[in-house]
C-alpha cells in the first residue's frame, strides 16, 4: 500500500504513525461477539518486526482476556504484563478448578484487581467450586460491569454472595448466585439483570425487590425473566398497591415467568410509558385457577403494562391455539422492531382457547390505525370480529397476515346488513378503513371462494352506506398442496371476482399464485 504525500512523494504504510496504527489495531481486535477470542490482532505481529512492536506497545490489545477451558494459565499471565494500567475486561467460560486456582493470585495483586471494569464468569454446574467465589470477594474499585451465570446445583455448599465493595457497578447481571439484600448495593445501577436461583439462600422476598428498586437513583434497563422472589408463591405475600416502585429512567423492562411472578412484580412496578416492554406469561392451567380468560389476562394488563399500549397508531397481533401474542411496532413500519410485545402462553386446561375480545377491554386506543392479524390459526365468529372492529374504530388499514384458516368472517363482520337485520349488524365498523390486505393459505377452493365472496360484499355495502372507498385490497393465497379443485387465473371465477372488485378500487392484476387488486 502507498500513499502520495503533500510533495508527491511516494510512502508506504510504514510511514504511518505509531498511534494511528494502534487505533487501526484496536478496531481490528475488536471480537464479534461476547463469545468471540479476541486473538484477531495476533496475525497482524507477524507481518513485519514494526508491526509487532506497535501491537506489544498498544497496551488496549491486551486488555480483553477471554479464558477458555484449554486456555493455559501463562497466555493469561502474558496479557495482564502486556496490559500495563490499561482497563481490564474479564471473560471466564467453563473453566476448571484447577483453572481459578492459579489464576487467583494474578487477580488479586492490588495492579490488577484496580484495573478490572468488566468480569463476567458464565460456567455450567461443574464449575462452582469454592475456587470461585473468593474471585467473587476481591476489591474492584473500578468494576463497571458484573455478569456471573452459574447453572445451580441443588446439594453444593454455597458461600457465593457477593460483596459491597463495588462502588463504580453500573451493570448486573446474576444467575445461580445469591442477590444481596442491601439497597445501597444497587443505587449506581444503570442495568439491572436478575435470573434464576438467585434469591432461596438469603431468602429475597418481594419486599426486598420493593426496596432494591427504590434505591436504584437511575435504572434504564430491567430484566427479570425466570425471577422468582423467596415468597413469590407464599398465600401471605401482601398485595401491594400499583406502581408501588416507579422508575422514571426506564428503557427497557423484560420479564418470562408464570402468570403468578408477572403478576405479582408488575404490579409493584411503574414506568414511563415510552418503555420498551417485553412480557411473556405462562398461563399453564389458567383455566383452573380463573373464571374466564379475561380474569386472568386482567394479571398481564396491570396499570403499568396497559399505559404503554394505550393510544398507539399501529398494533400486531397473533391468537394461536395456546397463545395470545401483541406487538406494537416502534413505528408503524418497522414491523420487526416492536416497541411493546406482550406474550401469553401455554392455555392448558381449558378446551376453548381465549377469544379476541377478552383482550380487548386491556388494549383501548382511540388512534389505532393500523391492526395486523398474525398467524390466524381458528376460524371465530363474525360476533367476535365485531368486537375487535368496535373497539378500534379509528382503524384505517387492515393486514391478515399467513392466516391458516377460513377469515372470511372478518369482512363479513365489516360488511354493514340491511334493516331487516339487528341493530348491531347494521352499525358501519371501522369507516376510515381504506386498505385491506390479506395472506391466507388454502388446500381448496372454498375457502377462497369464500373470502372473495365476502370481500365483493363488504366492499359493496359499505360503498352504499358512504364509508371511505378502498384505496387497496391485496389478497394473496398460497397453495398448501395443490388439487385440480383450486382455482387458476384463467378459470371464470377469478374474471367474475376481478370485475366485480375493479369496480370498487382503482385498478386490478392477477398472477398464477396471487390475486391482487390495487
Amino acid at each position: 500500500m502507498t500513499l502520495k504525500t503533500p510533495g508527491e512523494h511516494l510512502a508506504t504504510i510504514q510511514d504511518l504513525p505509531h498511534e494511528l496504527l494502534a487505533d487501526i489495531f484496536t478496531i481490528v481486535a475488536i471480537p464479534p461477539s461476547d463469545t468471540g477470542i479476541n486473538r484477531s490482532f495476533i496475525p497482524l505481529r507477524l507481518v513485519c518486526r514494526g508491526w509487532d512492536v506497535v501491537a506489544c506497545a498498544t497496551a488496549g490489545l491486551w486488555a480483553d482476556i477471554r479464558a477458555y477451558r484449554k486456555t493455559r494459565i501463562e497466555w493469561i499471565q502474558f496479557c495482564l504484563e502486556r496490559s500495563a494500567q490499561a482497563p481490564l475486561e474479564l471473560l471466564f467460560v467453563m473453566l476448571a478448578k484447577e483453572k481459578y486456582t492459579e489464576m487467583m493470585p494474578l487477580l488479586s495483586r492490588a495492579d490488577n484487581s484496580c484495573r478490572i471494569r468488566c468480569l463476567r464468569i458464565r460456567e455450567n454446574g461443574t464449575g462452582i467450586c469454592p475456587a470461585l467465589f473468593p474471585l467473587h470477594s476481591l476489591a474492584m474499585p473500578s468494576l463497571q460491569k458484573l455478569e456471573t451465570s452459574l447453572v445451580y446445583v441443588p446439594g453444593l455448599e454455597r458461600e457465593d454472595s457477593l460483596p459491597l465493595c463495588f462502588p463504580q457497578l453500573h451493570s448486573l447481571k446474576l444467575s445461580g448466585v445469591s442477590i444481596p439484600k442491601d439497597p445501597a448495593f444497587y443505587a449506581n445501577l444503570r442495568s439491572l439483570a436478575v435470573h434464576r436461583n438467585c434469591c432461596s439462600e438469603l431468602q429475597f422476598t418481594v419486599a426486598d425487590l420493593v426496596a432494591v428498586l427504590g434505591s436504584i437513583r437511575r435504572l434504564e434497563a430491567l430484566d427479570l425473566s425466570n425471577f422468582e422472589p423467596y415468597d413469590v408463591y407464599a398465600l401471605e405475600v401482601p398485595r401491594y398497591l400499583n406502581g408501588v416502585v416507579h422508575l422514571p429512567y426506564l428503557r427497557s423492562y423484560t420479564i418470562e415467568n408464570s402468570l403468578t411472578v408477572c403478576s405479582r412484580i408488575n404490579r409493584i412496578l411503574s414506568f414511563p410509558s415510552s418503555t420498551v416492554l417485553s412480557v411473556r406469561a405462562v398461563m399453564q392451567s389458567a383455566a383452573m385457577r380463573y373464571v374466564t380468560a379475561s380474569d386472568a389476562v386482567a394479571e398481564i394488563f396491570l396499570p403499568s403494562i396497559r399505559a404503554s399500549v394505550e393510544n398507539v397508531a399501529a398494533m400486531i397481533v397473533s391468537c394461536g391455539d395456546r397463545h395470545f401474542d401483541i406487538r406494537i411496532p416502534a413505528t408503524p413500519d418497522s414491523t420487526d422492531v416492536p416497541r411493546v410485545r406482550i406474550e401469553a402462553w401455554q392455555w392448558y386446561g381449558s378446551s376453548v382457547p381465549p377469544q379476541f375480545a377478552a383482550f380487548l377491554p386491556f388494549c383501548p386506543s382511540d388512534r389505532l390505525t393500523d391492526l395486523t392479524l398474525l398467524s390466524i390459526q381458528e376460524t371465530r365468529s363474525v360476533a367476535n370480529w365485531a368486537a375487535v372492529f368496535r373497539t378500534y374504530a379509528t382503524l384505517e388499514r387492515l393486514k391478515i397476515v399467513q392466516a391458516q384458516c377460513d377469515v372470511s368472517n372478518v369482512f363479513a363482520a365489516l360488511t354493514p346488513q340491511g334493516p331487516d337485520q339487528p341493530e348491531e349488524r347494521q352499525e358501519l365498523l371501522c369507516p376510515a378503513l381504506r386498505r385491506v390486505d390479506v395472506e391466507v393459505s388454502t388446500r381448496t377452493n372454498k375457502v377462497l371462494r369464500s373470502l372473495c365472496g365476502c370481500l365483493v360484499k363488504c366492499a359493496t355495502a359499505r360503498a352504499k352506506r358512504g364509508a371511505r372507498r378502498f384505496e387497496s385490497l391485496t389478497v394473496v393465497w398460497e397453495h398448501r398442496g395443490l388439487r385440480e379443485d383450486v382455482a387458476l387465473p384463467d378459470d371464470p371465477i377469478w374474471e367474475r371476482v376481478v370485475g366485480r372488485l375493479q369496480s370498487l378500487v382503482d385498478e386490478g392484476t392477477i398472477s398464477a399464485r396471487s390475486l391482487a387488486v390495487r
